[in-house]
């Protein structure tokens, strides 16, 4: 990775959902591979190795290896595509990886004839795509094979009929933005008139099955909250898919036309004290409601505050539902300033780990900075594993009741962190007032 920095390649911010964009549709060895590690970098992923090695994470560091070898090329010849059309953008990606295995054959086997390679060891977009289920298998990529009819996920859509809008109920309205899996677009219900948010899923059509019944589980569970401080999931809705190798899946949220926090601190920098009480009430009030329905959110951060008459909790695709609260999760998830310390550590964790993630956001709120003043992944490693907090790299004065808030909420080890219920009793709050800019 040091000699691939050295010559150009930026490793410091390029994520793993960059360089597999399709994850194990981009390479068939990542199938039993985490996605958890897609909002990482290369670099991030040699630290999490050395603290809590898995054959799961040497198979990911590996093959990215093997791939980011070529990554300057690759941008050259992606810059000449038009990348926001997605079905261009996957059959640039399964080409120029049919190009990469070409290469890494001939290299792999050096007493092979080169005028076999001839014609093969050069990147090419001259030939035809076929977007079926074996391409991305070593086996098939010179394949000439027709792709296979594509199948609808029939049964599971049965299964979850109830919660399914018909096909042609939404109208797009604007492109909103993108996480690592999926879109977000503002829709038009077409028989109400509502504005409504959709986060579209795209999958190939031989992952349709698994990615219904997955989605499908979690409208299943998110159709059934109800608070005013959670983003209400209205449904799920199947669209026509934009090719016929390809399946579309929307969620659908009820929109707040304010957007996120993140959006407000982009404007505002920072927020007063007031602001920070007004957020923190709400945001524990749906917490509170979150965790006495056993789900721990795992993801809390500005982003995912949307921001309205009161602050709603949304975007709960990684959230767990802990059915016994003896089985506590031990996935690596969420978005690293705000993780707790036994999250990094993928030890077991439970409701206390959301609390850690509270405290962190709160304070990006207050003082515009990410917690440990967004260092890098090494050194939040460093200052977790030094039992610091945010507060002890911060340089400025905090007001004392606002800073013993955010020390409860980063107390270690997690069984001594307040819950949510008792932070909405904690002295900092008592009293609240409208948000407004310092």
């Amino acid at each position: 990775l040091d000699k691939l920095k050295n010559k150009g390649v930026d490793l410091d911010t390029l994520t793993m959902g960059e360089v597999f964009p399709y994850w194990e549709e981009s390479d068939q060895r990542l199938q039993s591979v985490s996605q958890e590690y897609q909002g990482m970098t290369p670099f991030d992923l040699v630290e999490i190795f050395r603290k809590a090695p898995s054959p799961g994470l040497q198979k990911l560091l590996e093959v990215s290896v093997e791939f980011l070898n070529f990554w300057k090329e690759y941008e050259t010849l992606r810059s000449e595509i038009d990348i926001s059309d997605p079905v261009e953008l996957l059959k640039f990606d399964v080409e120029f990886r049919r190009y990469v295995y070409r290469k890494n054959q001939q290299n792999s086997s050096p007493e092979t004839n080169s005028q076999t390679y001839s014609d093969s060891n050069t990147f090419s977009r001259a030939e035809e795509v076929f977007l079926d289920k074996n391409i991305f298998e070593p086996d098939s990529l010179e394949s000439e094979e027709e792709p296979q009819e594509s199948q609808e996920p029939q049964r599971s859509l049965e299964t979850f009929e109830e919660f399914t809008f018909p096909e042609d109920n939404f109208s797009l309205v604007e492109f909103l933005g993108k996480g690592a899996e999926a879109k977000v677009y503002l829709a038009k219900d077409d028989i109400t008139g509502d504005l409504v948010a959709l986060k579209q899923y795209e999958v190939f059509q031989q992952s349709a099955e698994q990615t219904l019944e997955k989605l499908g589980q979690q409208v299943k569970l998110l159709t059934q909250l109800c608070h005013p401080n959670v983003v209400k999931c209205l449904g799920m809705h199947i669209p026509r898919p934009s090719t016929s190798n390809m399946a579309v899946f929307n969620l659908v949220f009820e929109y707040l036309e304010q957007g996120s926090l993140a959006d407000l601190l982009q404007k505002k920098s920072s927020l007063s004290l007031s602001g920070v009480k007004e957020i923190a009430t709400d945001v524990l009030e749906g917490l509170n409601y979150l965790h006495s329905v056993n789900i721990i959110h795992r993801d809390l951060k500005p982003s995912n505050i949307m921001v309205g008459d009161l602050c709603k909790i949304t975007d709960l695709g990684i959230c767990k539902q802990v059915l016994e609260l003896q089985t506590e999760p031990r996935s690596c998830v969420g978005t690293l300033w705000y993780m707790a310390p036994e999250v990094i550590d993928q030890e077991p964790y439970s409701f206390a780990a959301d609390i850690w993630s509270v405290g962190s956001l709160l304070f990006e709120l207050y003082t515009g900075q990410k917690p440990f003043g967004g260092e890098s992944f090494k050194s939040l490693i460093h200052h977790i594993a030094n039992y610091s907090t945010p507060l002890d790299v911060y340089n400025k004065e905090v007001p004392q009741d606002f800073a013993n808030f955010l020390q409860k909420c980063w107390r270690r080890p997690y069984s001594l962190r307040p819950s949510a219920k008792e932070l909405l009793q904690h002295s900092f709050l008592i009293k609240r007032c409208l948000y407004n800019s310092k």
